[in-house]
């Protein structure tokens, strides 16, 4: 919208300078530039309020008037009268804070406990000699809940009493990840390696510094 009343805008401000050296000639004396944009500005004005309206036409009180100067009034005029853009409302992005020790051994705790059950029960299944097919199953499903686990981890402001070991087990979760994709993969159990060993010390830092029980 703004666009289209700047367009009127400039076609009006055309027509005044195309005017300015046609069809009335100036009189003898100088012109008076303060009456000459006066009446620039309310014809200007007319035809922003009615687009598509009369053309507008050098003004009477311009005569006498010389080309350069009333060019240099009609751009006053437009610069003048054309309505400003709105000025953008600023929004303000609330600052993520760091979670109180409640809070965070809450956030821990539903992450965690879903991630432990997927792994136990791929260890129990493995350890009782289920098929590869059944252990790709339970890897996908270890994938979802060990991915789920790090994104908390990595995007949570942990309180600093646990932000190291927090740290430590971002980067473990990065290996587990990657061991249970790769377990979704498998055609025989013979291809399943060790998991990781790495995470423990620094997940029962964790609980303990946040008044959790040990797992």
């Amino acid at each position: 919208m703004r666009k289209f009343v700047a367009t009127i805008g400039s076609i009006a401000v055309v027509a005044m300078l195309a005017s300015c050296s046609g069809e009335e000639p100036p009189s003898n004396g100088p012109g008076d530039t303060a009456a000459c944009k006066a009446a620039m500005k309310a014809d200007y004005g007319k035809a922003l309020a009615t687009p598509g309206g009369p053309t507008a036409s050098r003004p009477t009180a311009c005569n006498g008037i010389d080309d350069a100067t009333a060019q240099r009034l009609a751009g006053e005029v437009m610069s003048e009268v054309t309505p400003a853009p709105p000025t953008p409302t600023p929004t303000s992005t609330p600052t993520p804070k760091v979670l109180t020790i409640a809070q965070a051994g809450k956030v821990y705790l539903a992450a965690v406990e879903p991630r432990n059950v997927t792994s136990e029960k791929f260890a129990k299944d493995y350890d009782a000699g289920a098929s590869a097919k059944a252990l790709r199953a339970d890897a996908v499903k270890g994938l979802k809940t060990e991915r789920h686990f790090l994104e908390v981890l990595d995007r949570t402001l942990w309180p600093e009493v646990v932000a190291a070991n927090v740290a430590n087990l971002i980067d473990c979760q990065g290996q587990l990840v990657s061991w249970f994709s790769a377990n979704t993969r498998i055609t025989k159990r013979s291809q399943i390696t060790g998991a990781p060993d790495c995470g423990t010390g620094d997940a029962q830092i964790v609980r303990a510094r946040l008044g959790l029980p040990p797992a």
